[in-house]
């Protein structure tokens, strides 16, 4: 019996809205948010007239410490022999004024409902996220977090430093880097890829919602 019209036309629109499902997935696939909220991880040490003195690092900066001079935003990253490009989107949660010349000790849960809206808001629009925080209060917020944002199939990566991002001695490179190789797992072929929100500081990651805390130390290598 053929097909009627009405029938052909659902079959073609519902193929049309499967092929957009799978171009999102691929567009989304290889794009990683970067969250900034504050802490020595988004500050940068500037000599003005002689004085050292600790600046917020706007977006763009941020951008030449990590991107150098790419102008398509991507950043390559290596996980044994599988290297790929990453595109990085980096945002402020906040406007400098209102937080960056605080000490972290200050977050409260109006940026943690904040952060929360702002990665459901971004959620289908990137494969993972990565959160730049303040030592001090990073653990509540990443804490707080998990419990905001359940059933997740994504990473979110909180991680900081001790340093200021220009430091010559700065840990907050390897940390951003690494951050940014765990939120991009699914693309770089890790597995299992963590879907959860996780902790990552000096070579060393903790998971976060369980009871006590899981602890990676290095990424392989499950210690309880």
């Amino acid at each position: 019996m053929e097909e009627s019209l009405d029938g052909r036309k659902w079959k073609l629109e519902f193929c049309n809205y499967l092929n957009t499902l799978f171009h999102m997935a691929d567009l989304n696939d290889g794009s990683i948010l970067v969250i900034v909220i504050g802490g020595n991880i988004s500050q940068q040490l500037l000599d003005r007239d002689g004085e050292l003195k600790l600046e917020p690092a706007l977006p763009k900066e941020f951008y030449s410490f990590l991107i150098k001079e790419d102008k398509t935003n991507s950043v390559t990253l290596r996980e044994g022999n599988v290297s790929k490009q990453i595109i990085v989107k980096i945002e402020r949660l906040v406007d400098i004024e209102d937080l960056e010349q605080q000490d972290s000790s200050q977050v409260n849960p109006k940026i943690w409902e904040d952060l929360a809206k702002r990665i459901k808001d971004n959620y289908d629009n990137y494969e993972g996220f990565v959160v730049l925080h303040g030592l001090d209060t990073l653990a509540y917020t990443a804490s707080a977090i998990s419990f905001m944002i359940r059933n997740l199939n994504k990473p979110i990566v909180f991680t900081g430093s001790q340093r200021p991002l220009n430091f010559l001695r700065s840990d907050a490179p390897q940390n951003i880097y690494t951050a940014l190789t765990i939120a991009a797992s699914k693309s770089l072929g890790l597995k299992p890829p963590i879907n959860e929100v996780t902790i990552y500081l000096h070579d060393t990651l903790l998971e976060q919602i369980e009871p006590a805390c899981r602890v990676h130390h290095p990424i392989g290598h499950l210690i309880r």
